[in-house]
C-alpha cells in the first residue's frame, strides 16, 4: 500500500553548490527554506533573552545584528555563517556550554546548521530601547 503527502513547494529555495563543497550534501537535504524557531524566555526592559534551534539543514532569516548580545551553545557541533554580499563563508565547531560576547554588526548574514545535530542556543540581547528589534530581518535580494 502507497501513502501520499501532500507537498507545498511555495517556501522552497534552493541553493546550487559543487557536490563536495562544504556543507553541499547539508544544503541538499535542506532545499527547504527551513527558519528554526525562536523563543523569547525574558524580556524586561533593554535585556532580552531569546532561546533559538536550528535543526541539520535549517538556517535563520537574513538578518543585521545592531546590538550587543551574549550567546550561550546548549547543543551542536558545527555552524556556518553565510554573507549576503557574497563574502567568504564563516564555519566553525561550536560546544555546547561555550559561551560568546558578540559585538554588532550591520553586515547582512544568516545561521545555517551545517552539523549532524540539532544547534541550540540561548542569547541575550542589551537593546538600546524596549521596543527594539535585536535582528533586523533583510529579504531584499
Amino acid at each position: 500500500m502507497a501513502v501520499y503527502f501532500p507537498l507545498d513547494i511555495t517556501e522552497w529555495t534552493f541553493t546550487i553548490k559543487p557536490v563536495g563543497s562544504p556543507g553541499w550534501r547539508m544544503r541538499e537535504q535542506a532545499a527547504k527554506r527551513a527558519l528554526g524557531t525562536q523563543e523569547v524566555l525574558h524580556h524586561r526592559g533593554n535585556c532580552l533573552v531569546r532561546r533559538q534551534r536550528l535543526d541539520p539543514g535549517e538556517a535563520t532569516r537574513w538578518h543585521r545584528d545592531p546590538y550587543h548580545r551574549v550567546t550561550v551553545v546548549l547543543s551542536g557541533d558545527l555552524i556556518s555563517i553565510e554573507f549576503r554580499d557574497g563574502g567568504d563563508t564563516l564555519t566553525w565547531k561550536v560546544t555546547p556550554g561555550e559561551v560568546g560576547w558578540v559585538e554588532p554588526s550591520d553586515r547582512v548574514h544568516r545561521a545555517v546548521n551545517v552539523g549532524t545535530q540539532p544547534f541550540e542556543e540561548i542569547v541575550t540581547f542589551f537593546l538600546d530601547r524596549s521596543d527594539a528589534e535585536p535582528q533586523p530581518e533583510d529579504d531584499s535580494p
